[in-house]
């Protein structure tokens, strides 16, 4: 939702969003003891450069077109018509 509405994101490399961010539209933060850091220092790379924020969200919109219902519709069709 957030990729769709242009905003940069900031996600934590556990769970399936790794599969939708990339280092173009957010970052992917480790978990793990400087996780607090590496957050801080990634919204502050965000908030204070402009050039880079609105690069990340061009991108995001870009990225968040891949993920479209009507893209995992005609994708799921294609695997269920291969199955039968």
């Amino acid at each position: 939702e957030a990729l769709s509405s242009g905003l940069p994101v900031i996600i934590s490399d556990s769970g399936g969003t790794q599969e939708v961010v990339n280092d173009k539209c957010g970052y992917i933060v480790k978990v793990g003891p400087n996780m607090k850091v590496d957050l801080i220092k990634n919204m502050t790379k965000i908030i204070s450069n402009s050039e880079l924020r609105d690069s990340m969200t061009l991108e995001a919109v870009k990225r968040a077109k891949e993920f479209s219902k009507e893209k995992y519709f005609h994708e799921m069709k294609n695997a269920l018509s291969r199955e039968l």
